[in-house]
């Protein structure tokens, strides 16, 4: 059985004495497409802040591609091929499509113009803003430029934090568009999505976070009208059968 290229050892996040995610067991394998799901408030966000490096970790082990992780930032991980795109976007809307690439790269300045025209093959509407500020762009190609940047480094592993949180159905669909991409050039992907109906037919697993702990992971694909449905009365997950067209 082949190493996993992320895994996940029974990790621990606590807010002070406030323990959040409780003992996470999480693998995932080299282009592998991952999502996590659960209701509001369970602690998705803080388990992929913790991966990246962003949140330390109380307890357990994160190991990528075989290497102790273990509350090393970003700016370790990065270089290693771990890359995280938080939610909200967070360019800098002042400076260039261009400018914000660079950013990207800005611990290995060599890679800088290389890493540009790889991107914009990859992702090639960027092509038509590279001189514009961001902050004349819609939010689904501030999203884009998002994901562009983490892409400087040529990440074995792309982290997405609610990609397409705010942005009209047409940016949503230019945004999972991108993504699509991304996965069939074999890089992994672990996603965290309030839209259900684009990522249950995308990802090849679910991992189910319920109150910080993994109630279950379950095989995707699955049929494009079955979703999982959070059943506040029991705080558990039952999956039901209906239309769910975003």
């Amino acid at each position: 059985m082949s190493t996993p290229l992320l895994q996940a050892i029974g990790i621990r996040v606590a807010y002070g004495e406030h323990e959040v995610i409780h003992g996470v067991d999480l693998s995932i394998g080299q282009g592998e497409f991952v999502a996590i799901i659960g209701p509001n408030g369970s602690g998705k966000s803080t388990l992929v802040q913790a991966l990246a490096g962003l949140v330390p970790v109380s307890r357990g082990a994160i190991r990528f591609a075989d290497i102790d992780i273990t509350n090393q930032g970003p700016d370790r991980n990065l270089p290693r091929g771990l890359a995280l795109v938080l939610q909200g976007r967070r360019i800098f809307p002042r400076m260039t499509v261009r400018e914000n690439l660079l950013l990207g790269a800005y611990s290995h300045r060599d890679a800088a113009a290389g890493g540009v025209e790889r991107v914009t093959q990859i992702i090639p509407e960027l092509r038509n803003w590279m001189d514009q500020a961001c902050a004349s762009l819609s939010g689904g190609q501030q999203q884009l430029v998002a994901i562009a940047r983490a892409l400087m480094l040529q990440p074995r592993l792309l982290i997405l934090d609610e990609p397409t949180l705010g942005l009209s159905a047409r940016n949503v669909d230019i945004v999972w568009n991108a993504i699509d991409r991304l996965h069939d050039l074999d890089i992994a992907i672990l996603v965290v999505e309030h839209r259900l109906a684009q990522v249950l037919w995308r990802a090849g697993k679910g991992v189910i976070l319920v109150d910080g702990a993994v109630r279950d992971i379950v095989s995707l694909p699955i049929q494009e009208d079955k979703v999982p449905h959070f059943d506040s009365s029991s705080r558990d997950w039952r999956w039901t059968w209906k239309t769910t067209r975003s």
